[in-house]
């Protein structure tokens, strides 16, 4: 099998990255310029994803974009890992509403903010935009806070893809101050137990 996968360091494809490890998959990581996506060095991963964005992978010559579609396809091919349900419908639709819900509830917000904050030219920079969707992110994190004071992960007892996701926008909401112990105390304890799994990409928690 072959398994390339392009990716660029804390980016999204670092998700991925941490999930290939948990699957025990073989894979080749592709380090994607990303100031010039379109050079010549770059070729192949512009076919894989003509938006010139990680992650995506080429997985014997099947091309796939956006991270939760290729964690999704990850998952799949390792059941026996059980990162994802497979047989279950009611099991595998609520594995897909907390996927969506970290997608559109909490990353796009966290997205929001940040092209505001220094992303975006100055004069299309929106403090307003900022403030919205700090706002829209306090009102989801607490329905993810509430549902973790009486769940290990978000689909039960055992760990899933989705948790791996929820852990990347959770400790990017960490640094820009928008999750903190005091106000979120059950989300701070899952993003702790997650980030001291082996395989976590990210900073191990403090003790």
């Amino acid at each position: 099998m072959t398994l390339r996968v392009f990716e660029k360091g804390p980016s999204r494809s670092s998700r991925v990255i941490w999930l290939l490890n948990e699957l025990q998959l073989s894979f080749e990581a592709i380090d994607v310029d990303l100031r010039n996506p379109k050079s010549p060095q770059n070729e192949e991963f512009i076919e894989v994803n003509p938006l010139g964005k990680v992650p995506a992978i080429n997985h014997n010559g099947f091309y796939l974009f956006e991270s939760v579609a290729i964690m999704n396809y990850l998952s799949a091919l390792k059941p026996e890992f059980k990162m994802i349900p497979l047989e279950n419908p009611q099991e595998r639709a609520l594995y897909d509403q907390w996927m969506m819900f970290a997608t559109t509830e909490l990353e796009e917000n966290l997205w929001n903010a940040q092209i505001h904050s220094w992303l975006l030219p100055e004069e299309l920079r929106s403090e307003t935009a900022i403030k919205a969707s700090h706002f829209r992110y306090d009102q989801s994190i607490q329905i993810l806070e509430k549902h973790l004071a009486t769940h290990d992960y978000v689909c039960g007892a055992e760990l899933k893809a989705v948790d791996l996701s929820l852990a990347y926008l959770l400790n990017w909401a960490s640094q820009t101050h928008w999750l903190n112990a005091e106000n979120h105390p059950y989300c701070s304890r899952y993003l702790k137990k997650l980030l001291a799994r082996e395989h976590c990409p990210y900073g191990k928690p403090q003790s």
